[in-house]
């Protein structure tokens, strides 16, 4: 099982996501990009550590984005990313403890901040392998000395 960071990038500015991209899969992330969030499958969200979502994407208004990031959180981490300083939205996100960040995007305020939330959640579906494994293995070590 890789501990690689799996990041999913949900930003319909292809250059946003392309740079987004590139810094992370240069820290030895797996990222994946989609334009919306009509492209997001459920098997792509279960497979993913870490969400970076635009807040203002062409598919949904800003408080559907809203509203879809803060029940996704639950599951795993996420960071949205707006390029409007004034959207209530974002501000309602970041009292949520919703990370927002503004464009123009910051690289090392990106990787500080997606990093930081994925690593955390690749660490944790790894030991939980670890977890089921070992207790695959007591359960047969179990039942074979009976």
């Amino acid at each position: 099982m890789t501990t690689a960071p799996r990041i999913l990038v949900i930003e319909d500015d292809r250059d946003v996501a392309a740079l987004v991209a590139r810094w992370l899969t240069a820290e030895g992330c797996d990222v994946t990009c989609h334009a919306g969030l009509g492209d997001v499958t459920p098997e792509g969200l279960a497979g993913a550590d870490c969400l970076v979502v635009d807040l203002r994407l062409t598919d949904s208004a800003p408080r559907q984005t809203m509203v879809w990031a803060a029940a996704q959180r639950h599951a795993r981490p996420v960071v949205v990313i707006t390029g409007q300083v004034d959207v209530p939205e974002a501000a309602a996100l970041g009292r949520s403890r919703i990370p927002v960040m503004m464009k123009p995007l910051g690289h090392e305020d990106v990787l500080s901040a997606v990093l930081a939330a994925a690593t955390d959640a690749a660490i944790t579906r790894l030991l939980s392998g670890v977890v089921s494994g070992l207790r695959a293995l007591l359960t047969a070590w179990d039942g074979g000395g009976r």
